[in-house]
């Protein structure tokens, strides 16, 4: 998002409550120190706002010249107006004065033309873009995440979102036409002969050629850790690619359908993995010759389906699985075992032919539950007594104390009140 052409909608004179409020804004979301709040919002002197139209965005303005932006997504960039006047405001990438060229035409700063790229240049910064040998930035934009999925530094793609360019429709909403003589329409050019930054790019190198060699570490280390891992035979990986898509489509009713690659390749590994502690598929493991006592250890890691380890791995263009997963349901389509379809770059299977000659002869393996037999214990029933009122004052009056809440077992009840409240005659004392 460039803003090349801007229409501004009513500009408004903004008040003292507001331009603290719009303050605020500015030091919480930039945090600059104190010099460069007072450059840059300065104290006394007009400040308006005003939207941007067709837009969501706001547009701070100071004697005339647009000093901020603030996005609707709550981003605050400082323009080119500002940076002239704060150039240690924001980080600073290094370009060569080619690069530039494509920047201004509207392209995002790609890795590959920064000189000066580190991991410091975080994800979601605000920073600025300028030509080494030239002291005034051109181009400002939010940066993108430095380091790839394994905390490497990355050495492709998009380093920064360009929003704000030299000569876009912001800039010309100010009073300067130009920056210095090196800005031109087309390009950045240094207005030095020699560049200020040589120890930079020295350091830069000698960067690469560590990461480079920690790079060749780690792959000789992997190399060494894979030969030492179990790989299973072609002939095996086959066969269970085989036996465990039969069992499970076997198992599939057409209400499972469709059913995305990813998940249905899930479902595989778990055919497999209850497949192998089965000791009816054992028997079918010995009769096709495979008694290797490392297999089910295969499982464990991973390779027992693994299409890389199968003779479809040629199936697949790159290392992807998710590819090679498309690639072998494709190969299990033009053999007219399933129908797949593909929609918005996610394969699904939509059919399953059961009428195939392979899907006939394959006898799935019945896995029997062991059924655990329930344990009914019978209730046992205790009869317990306790004393009523009427009873407690009668043991009381013949010099027994019961409290309100002892029981006593019927044999033990009765012995109380024999010797108690029942006379020599057989009657009753009270």
């Amino acid at each position: 998002m460039q803003f090349k052409k801007v229409k501004m909608g009513p500009v408004t004179l903004v008040g003292g409550k507001d331009r603290k409020q719009i303050k605020n804004i500015i030091i919480d979301k930039l945090e600059p120190n104190l010099e460069d709040m007072e450059l840059v919002f300065p104290n006394k002197g007009q400040i308006s706002t005003c939207k941007i139209v067709d837009t969501k965005h706001t547009l701070y303005i100071f004697d005339g010249d647009p000093i901020f932006i603030h996005l609707h997504a709550g981003v605050v960039i400082p323009t080119l107006y500002t940076i002239r006047k704060s150039p240690n405001l924001l980080p600073i990438f290094l370009i060569q004065s080619p690069v530039s060229s494509f920047i201004l035409r509207g392209a995002d700063l790609m890795i590959p033309g920064i000189i000066n790229y580190s991991s410091e240049f975080k994800s979601g910064r605000i920073a600025a873009v300028q030509v080494d040998g030239n002291p005034c930035p051109f181009a400002i934009g939010i940066c993108q995440e430095p380091l790839d999925e394994h905390g490497f530094l990355k050495v492709a793609g998009k380093a920064l979102e360009v929003l704000h360019v030299y000569n876009d429709g912001i800039w010309k909403l100010g009073s300067t036409p130009s920056i210095n003589e090196g800005f031109h329409d087309d390009c950045i050019k240094p207005i030095s002969d020699t560049s200020k930054f040589h120890e930079e790019i020295e350091h830069l190198q000698e960067g690469i050629e560590h990461v480079q060699e920690m790079l060749e570490q780690t792959t000789l280390d992997s190399t060494q850790a894979e030969e030492s891992v179990y790989t299973p035979s072609v002939e095996f990986v086959d066969f269970m690619l085989n036996f465990c898509f039969q069992q499970l489509v076997h198992a599939l009713s057409d209400s499972h359908l469709p059913l995305e690659s990813g998940a249905f390749y899930s479902k595989m590994l778990n055919e497999a993995v209850k497949l192998l502690e089965n000791r009816d598929f054992n028997k079918v493991l010995q009769e096709h010759n495979f008694t290797d006592p490392l297999i089910k250890q295969s499982i464990k890691q991973s390779h027992v389906l693994s299409l890389k380890n199968s003779s479809h791995k040629k199936a697949s263009c790159n290392k992807s699985c998710n590819s090679q997963i498309s690639k072998w349901l494709q190969f299990l389509q033009e053999n007219h075992c399933i129908v797949t379809k593909e929609s918005r770059g996610t394969l699904s299977i939509v059919s399953i032919n059961r009428m195939h000659q392979d899907y006939i002869a394959f006898v799935p393996i019945i896995y029997k539950e062991h059924k655990k037999e329930k344990q009914t214990e019978k209730i046992r029933v205790a009869i317990y007594y306790s004393a009523n009122a009427q009873q407690r004052n009668q043991f009381q009056q013949a010099g027994l104390t019961i409290e309100k809440d002892k029981v006593f077992s019927p044999e033990e009840f009765k012995g109380l009140c024999r010797q108690h409240l029942i006379a020599p005659t057989g009657k009753f004392i009270f």
